[in-house]
């Protein structure tokens, strides 16, 4: 049987959890989504990390024993180009509670790949979130 991952899209809850510890500003990424968008993107996200196999649009970028944040590719609903048109979502999981957090959502056609800075804070946000046993997400 294949786990079933809660997907958390909400950018107050991300600064309740994480605070200035994530480098990117998911208020302003959700704010240009559609309802619609938001919608598909929390699906396909909980689809992917449903999948028994890691497929080559997942990547994982840090890790701490059971969390780790990865990078997906995901397509766009308004373009029929694929994921490599689409978005860039940065989740964090937990694969004990089955918990997926979304930290971020770029549209791959603005962004470039992560910087030094960014994989930086991804590794801090994660050790900390090891280190002190967050349970406000649940």
């Amino acid at each position: 049987m294949n786990k079933y991952f809660k997907i958390i899209l909400d950018h107050d809850k991300v600064n309740e959890i994480f605070g200035d510890l994530t480098p990117f500003n998911l208020k302003k990424e959700i704010k240009q989504l559609s309802n619609e968008e938001k919608k598909f993107i929390i699906k396909y996200t909980a689809d992917e990390l449903c999948l028994p196999e890691k497929p080559p649009s997942r990547c994982i970028l840090t890790r701490n024993n059971n969390l780790y944040i990865i990078k997906i590719r995901c397509p766009k609903l308004t373009n029929n180009k694929g994921k490599s048109y689409g978005y860039r979502i940065i989740i964090l999981v937990d694969e004990i509670r089955c918990i997926g957090i979304i930290l971020s959502i770029l549209d791959k056609s603005k962004s470039s790949d992560l910087s030094q800075y960014e994989k930086n804070k991804l590794k801090i946000l994660i050790n900390a979130c090891f280190s002190k046993e967050n349970d406000n997400y649940g």
